[in-house]
């Protein structure tokens, strides 16, 4: 099916490209069929192609998309076989803004990510259980927004996210419980943080310090149970701080002293 800049060859089963593919491509949805490779010759003519769906195929490694890589600019592997990350496979796609590699099988983020223009990573639902400091450091200077929900994180090594330009952060149905003081340092522009379902019982004084500018934290369906001044420390722009559903019973009386700008607070189900 075509419609505009789109050609649409989902759930044809497909074992391989389909040849030739028209030149006026831009837009290329190719998810659940079969593949299992990609053959770059059926690609290289592609000049316009900017955007490709692969999602829901069974593709074990990161595919070779040939000469045409450098113009990609959307790139959707969720629902793969996928278990690294090696950088060589991901050096080509220098104008790379949005990568998801969610539903996959990946188990640990160890070697550092190549420098690419990246602004949106999605590595939701894998196997994490890993994650090396600096391994996100290449992406410094462009990345927006980062998913890595539904892994099986369970402590954040110190430095990890030196990401000065990320804005929303996600860490739901992990496996951390306890957050350590300067966790979060390398974070200043992030605007939301999401650690919800987690099972974090323990948020050491400083955990959120140098999130000098979030406007959103949801740490619902938590164990927590208590509300400090600690933990709350350097939160001056919070708008919105979600709790419900935790094992809260006590709150310090001066817990609030930072977080002056709070104008949604949800305290559901607790045991005040």
């Amino acid at each position: 099916h075509c419609l505009g800049d789109l050609l649409d060859c989902s759930r044809r089963r497909l074992v391989r490209l389909p040849d030739p593919l028209p030149a006026w491509v831009t837009r290329l949805d190719l998810s659940h069929n079969r593949l299992s490779f990609i053959q770059t010759s059926s690609l290289s003519h592609l000049q316009s192609l900017q955007e490709v769906k692969l999602n829901n195929n069974e593709l074990e490694t990161i595919p070779n998309l040939g000469s045409i890589s450098a113009n990609i600019r959307q790139l959707s592997l969720a629902g793969n076989a996928i278990d690294k990350i090696l950088p060589e496979q991901l050096e080509a796609f220098q104008s790379l803004e949005t990568l998801d590699l969610s539903n996959n099988n990946i188990s640990e983020l160890r070697t550092a990510f190549p420098p690419l223009q990246l602004k949106y990573l999605y590595i939701n639902n894998n196997r994490v259980s890993s994650m090396e400091p600096g391994y996100f450091d290449n992406l410094a200077s462009t990345l927006l927004v980062l998913k890595l929900n539904r892994n099986r994180i369970s402590a954040i090594p110190p430095k990890m996210f030196k990401l000065p330009q990320l804005q929303h952060l996600e860490l739901n149905r992990n496996k951390i419980k306890n957050v350590d003081g300067l966790t979060f340092q390398g974070l200043g522009a992030l605007k939301s943080l999401k650690m919800q379902r987690n099972g974090v019982t323990k948020l050491m004084d400083g955990a959120f310090w140098g999130l000098s500018n979030m406007e959103v934290l949801q740490l619902d369906h938590n164990n927590l149970t208590e509300i400090t001044k600690g933990w709350l420390y350097g939160l001056l722009m919070l708008r919105e701080l979600h709790l419900s559903q935790n094992a809260i019973n006590r709150i310090s009386p001066d817990a609030w002293e930072f977080c002056q700008k709070l104008s949604e607070l949800d305290l559901t189900f607790n045991h005040l």
